[in-house]
This record gives structure tokens, sequence and C-alpha cells, in this order.
């Protein structure tokens, strides 16, 4: 009888153990979810021989600032274009239509790489394919942009699982304090078509740790702690 008895409180004491694992994992994962303050939700892109063309959309903050504090999030649509080829580029625009809006768009050139352009505006990336033309002076391309299909990969499980005791220190008095940055990347390398989730977590005081994931196998292929 006292045997049973053991038994019992055995599998009882297992539930309860099973239970608040469960319920920790869920905390987690939905404080992680809370915390990001920039996803790309969809990425669209064309090429040829002069530019790489992407669309992107997703979420982030509306005062935006990896300050490792989660602001209100907006929906955002990024036309971003690099130059590939030989062109000479003074001024850029992006043409297109988006939700029955027509936009012409000046894009500015990146103060850190001067072969990229970029704008954003707020609206949504609800599409498979977008037509775009782009205007260089008295120039112009026209291109059809085709969704980048990531795969299956969940990049917040995979931060979670390598970067474990980092992400608690993010805890204070039961809340987290950090932010996250989810961002679907495509590889520098001209030729590789490859795409990539880049996750980094921003701290209050200004250091950060992530990672770089494989968008179709789940692969880490490098990480910063």
């Amino acid at each position: 009888m006292q045997n049973r008895k053991i038994n019992i409180f055995l599998i009882l004491a297992l539930c309860v153990t099973l239970v608040l694992g469960l319920v920790g994992c869920q905390n987690v994962n939905r404080a992680l979810e809370e915390s990001v303050s920039e996803i790309h939700e969809t990425v669209l892109n064309g090429s040829d021989d002069d530019f790489f063309v992407e669309a992107i959309g997703g979420k982030m903050e509306a005062e935006y600032a990896l300050d490792g504090v989660k602001n209100p999030s907006r929906e955002f649509v990024s036309i971003r274009v690099r130059e590939t080829g030989d062109e000479n580029v003074d001024t850029l625009s992006a043409v297109f239509t988006l939700e029955n809006n027509d936009y012409d768009l000046s894009l500015k050139r990146s103060p850190v790489d001067s072969s990229v352009w970029t704008v954003y505006i707020e609206s949504s990336l609800p599409v498979e394919t977008l037509d775009l033309t782009l205007v260089y002076g008295e120039d112009s391309r026209n291109f059809q942009l085709k969704k980048v299909v990531a795969g299956e990969v969940k990049p917040l499980d995979i931060l979670k699982t390598n970067f474990e005791n980092e992400l608690m220190q993010c805890y204070e008095n039961g809340k987290f304090n950090c932010e996250i940055s989810v961002r679907l990347v495509r590889s520098p390398k001209k030729q590789d078509e490859k795409y990539f989730w880049h996750v980094v977590v921003y701290k209050p005081d200004k250091t950060f740790f992530g990672l770089m994931i494989d968008a179709s196998t789940g692969e880490v292929l490098s990480k910063k702690s």
C-alpha cells in the first residue's frame, strides 16, 4: 500500500514538473514574440545585369531605435536596390502599384554602401509578385519581383536553443527587457541566391548577441555572443 502511495506521489510530481516546464516554455516563446521590434515577413526580388531589386514587407517600430526597448510597431514596405552593373546612376526612383495605391518614390543612396538605394513606406506587402519600374535619368527598367520562399525554419526557436543563458539574462523582475530584430537577408555573394535569417537581440546596455541561420536548412552559420 505504501509503495502504491509513493508511486502515485512520484507520478503527480512528474506531471507537475512537466506542466510547469510547458508553461515556462510557453512564457519564453511569448516573451520572444512580443519583443520582436523588426521582422521581415515577406520578401520579393528580381534582377537583371545591372540591378538587384527587393521589396521587403513586415513590421518595425514606429520610433525605430535598436536600444533594447520594444516600442509600438507599424507595417512597412521597403524597396531596396543594389547596383550590380556599369550604369552611371545619379538618381533612382521606383514606380509600382500596391494595394490599389500608385507610388513613384525617390530612393536614397546608402551612406554605408554607395551601390545600395532604399526607400520605406507605411504599407503591407500581401502579394506573390510585384511589377516595378526603376527610373534613372531618362532611362528605365521593368522588373517583376517574385516571392522568396524561405522554408519552414523558425528563427526564434533556433535563437532560444542557442542562447538560452543569454536570453535568461534579459529577464528582470519577471519582465523580458531586450528587443529582437529578425531579418531575411540575401547572401552578399553576387552569384549566390540563398537567403539567411539574421536574428539579433539588443540589450538596454547597447550590447547585443545573435546568429545567422540558413533559411532553407536551419543550419546556424555564425554566432555572436
